[in-house]
């Protein structure tokens, strides 16, 4: 072997290896494993139908459960900096730093909770709520007929991933549920004693009917800066009201109290 073929062979060995990766930068993204409900089917692409250790290396980082379109982007300074990222090896996690910045921020978040009661402002909670998941619950057969019709927006990995992780904590939603059941019959009961009517309910919220429409009294809770719920067309005349905490549910029953005496859409 010459000394030119040794130094061709590592040349051509890292073109290759270029090429590969390339390919995979380029269209990895539509093959990534992004949908756990396993509706969205990777495409076929024939640039991507390459074997060996480089395309295997190369497709555990871009079809993984992470897809990137990014070689569009005209900068070629951005488009290196999402392939460093996405090619370099991932720094450890400071684990302990990430808890004390969680720890501090829930200890804000229970000041400002203390301090301004009922008042709407951007925190914790609120992001959280962008993670909202629903789901329902019924016989296979029904679950059957209404799964043609899933969106493969309403849910995106990370919420799928923190619901199972949450419904794995089986002691936390022990004292969940506890705790919404508790406040919601209290709720509940406060209300019977005054003779209103409420829709029986095995949820986190309760619909009480106000015998007449309901945007008035809506408005005259925001007034007193408390949220309640929407108005629901076929249901005009109920108040939705979700369950929360003890001293929050106490202070919602004072201002309705308070808004009902009135008989009017708004208290004085």
């Amino acid at each position: 072997m010459s000394r030119q073929q040794v130094a061709v062979e590592p040349t051509t060995a890292r073109e290759e290896r270029e090429r590969v990766m390339d390919a995979f930068r380029r269209w990895g993204y539509l093959q990534a494993d992004i949908d756990p409900l396993g509706d969205l089917k990777p495409e076929a692409m024939p640039e991507l139908e390459l074997t060996g250790a480089e395309a295997a290396a190369a497709r555990k980082i871009y079809c993984g459960s992470i897809g990137v379109e990014f070689m569009h982007i005209p900068d070629g300074a951005r488009r290196r900096w999402v392939q460093e990222r996405m090619e370099s090896r991932a720094t450890e996690v400071d684990r302990g730093q990430i808890l004390e910045r969680l720890v501090r921020a829930e200890i804000f978040e229970q000041v400002l909770q203390t301090r301004y009661l009922g008042t709407k402002r951007y925190s914790l909670e609120g992001e959280a709520a962008g993670m909202r998941l629903g789901y329902a619950v019924g016989a296979k057969e029904t679950i059957a007929r209404m799964r043609p019709h899933l969106l493969n927006s309403n849910a995106n990995a990370a919420v799928l991933s923190a619901a199972e992780t949450s419904l794995g904590d089986t002691e936390y939603v022990a004292s969940c549920r506890e705790r919404i059941n508790g406040t919601r019959q209290w709720l509940m009961d406060q209300l019977a004693k005054k003779g209103w009517q409420v829709v029986p309910s095995q949820t986190n919220f309760v619909m009480i009917d106000m015998t007449r429409d309901v945007r008035p009294v809506i408005e005259s809770f925001r007034d007193r800066n408390i949220e309640v719920g929407r108005r629901f067309p076929s249901m005009s005349n109920f108040l939705r009201v979700t369950i929360g905490t003890q001293p929050e549910m106490e202070k919602f029953l004072v201002a309705f109290r308070e808004i009902a005496a009135t008989g009017s859409s708004k208290a004085a």
